[in-house]
């Protein structure tokens, strides 16, 4: 079972917009994580309340995400089946450097690799090639052991965890 995963707004966003390329592969992540028991990851005391949330992760994913898009609607039902786990942001100052040199600062970027450098699966999930280039996600990979692919990528690890026995 895939325990846990982070998931950059870009996805959810995606899965709402029919002009995207990548949009069946974002729903099928989406269907495939509500589907299993995975976990979603986040950086302090999320909240789909704004003035209750303490996360930059939900922060961002509020402020793009309306009501009624599938991502705000999956976003409600992984929070009402305590599937949204707290993961830090805290990484060594060694980590840390790595990260502000490769990550490009828009948005939550580096917030969102700190949170994969802390989860148990390490897997992030971003189509945002701007700011995380294939290159940075090689060295990433390689120096922290994190994978930072896009929905197409993760879907079928994805899909393969959700369906395996416990």
């Amino acid at each position: 079972m895939l325990n846990d995963i982070v998931l950059d707004t870009n996805v959810l966003m995606h899965a709402s917009d029919p002009r995207q390329s990548l949009q069946s592969s974002c729903i099928k992540v989406l269907e495939a994580i509500r589907g299993s028991k995975t976990k979603v990851c986040v950086d302090g005391a999320a909240s789909l309340i704004s003035g209750s949330n303490r996360s930059q992760i939900m922060a961002e994913y509020l402020k793009h995400l309306a009501p009624p898009s599938l991502g705000r609607m999956f976003l409600a039902y992984i929070v009402a089946n305590g599937r949204l786990v707290e993961r830090s942001k805290s990484v060594n100052g060694t980590t840390g450097k790595l990260i502000n040199r490769l990550v490009t600062e828009k948005g939550c970027d580096r917030v969102l690799v700190r949170v994969a450098v802390n989860s148990e699966e390490r897997l992030l999930v971003s189509h945002d090639l701007g700011d995380i280039s294939r290159k940075s996600r090689k060295v990433l990979g390689d120096k922290l052991g994190i994978s930072i692919m896009t929905s197409q990528q993760a879907l079928a690890n994805v899909q393969k965890n959700s369906s395996e026995p416990e």
